[in-house]
């Protein structure tokens, strides 16, 4: 009995000692839905992924916590869009380790669209926000996408060497992945090619850039001011002259100047999610881009 009381004791002190020796996972944290979702598929069970923002709540209107605090001491790496999306970049760069806050969309700066700040125009901006005449929404051209995701590939990499060559395949297999979505997004709107929408917001230049989709108007280009009568004037006249099919509003609340405009310009009024919010699944940005192209080219035909 006494033997093998002593031999259960060396188990587990064996068992110990391998559990102290094998290295915890990295600890990363994404910003919002989308750079949670790049992130993931490159990291798969590789590291522990956590994001700063609730899947149901804007980072435009999202407010820096001191719970936020927590889940950046430890953390390897901070990734975040950049361009102004986070307007607590400041704060994070001062409570995340040093060098770990990463800007995902580093080195897009040629394929950027400028001048859009009016369109963006945060009037409550803090002190530490980025100012940049860049539109922000590149997650919506899955190409820039893309760019976001290899610069993922190579912060983890670096941080977790030891299974770099395992992030470079996980993130390999994702970007097969957003290939295939990126051709299927650009066949499916090809028939439409050249054709007018109107946007309520500023928020799908390079979505229409990429697939070849023209926008004729942005009813608010700054958010929370709406249009006077005589811009409401010229916008009928751009539906009418461009053969306008719909306007694309986010999901989620209801806009009574929209549900107007679409009535009485005679278009229809399609909701289209930028994704910024939802339920922070790791399919979730694939499956949002699916939808918006299902939605939006029924309307278009």
């Amino acid at each position: 009995m006494k033997r093998f009381a002593l031999a259960v004791l060396a188990v587990t002190f064996l068992a110990s000692a391998c559990a102290e020796d094998k290295p915890a996972k990295p600890r990363v944290v994404a910003s919002f839905l989308p750079i949670y979702c790049f992130t993931v598929g490159v990291a798969g069970d590789l590291a522990t992924v956590d994001t700063l923002i609730p899947g149901g709540v804007s980072p435009h209107e999202y407010q820096f916590t001191p719970q936020d605090v927590r889940k950046l001491q430890g953390a390897s790496v901070v990734f975040i869009n950049g361009l102004g999306v986070e307007p607590w970049k400041g704060r994070l760069a001062r409570n995340a380790a040093p060098g770990a806050l990463v800007e995902v969309t580093a080195g897009l700066e040629p394929q950027l669209i400028r001048g859009s700040e009016e369109h963006h125009d945060h009037s409550s901006r803090a002190p530490d926000q980025d100012v940049t005449s860049a539109n922000p929404h590149i997650w919506l051209d899955v190409q820039l996408a893309i760019h976001c995701v290899s610069n993922i590939i190579n912060a983890l990499s670096a941080t977790d060497a030891a299974n770099a060559s395992r992030y470079r395949a996980n993130g390999a297999a994702y970007i097969e992945r957003l290939r295939a979505l990126d051709s299927e997004i650009a066949a499916a709107f090809q028939p439409f090619a050249g054709k007018a929408i109107m946007t309520y917001h500023d928020a799908l230049p390079y979505f229409a850039r990429r697939y070849g989709i023209k926008i004729a108007a942005v009813v608010q280009p700054v958010p929370e001011v709406n249009p006077s009568p005589r811009r409401l004037s010229e916008l009928r006249q751009i539906v009418r002259e461009q053969d306008v099919k719909a306007l694309l509003l986010e999901p989620g609340s209801r806009n009574s100047l929209a549900e107007r405009i679409a009535k009485e310009f005679s278009i229809q009024l399609v909701r289209f999610d930028v994704l910024e919010t939802g339920p922070l699944v790791p399919s979730a940005y694939e499956d949002g881009m699916r939808r918006n192209v299902n939605v939006l080219v029924r309307a278009l035909q």
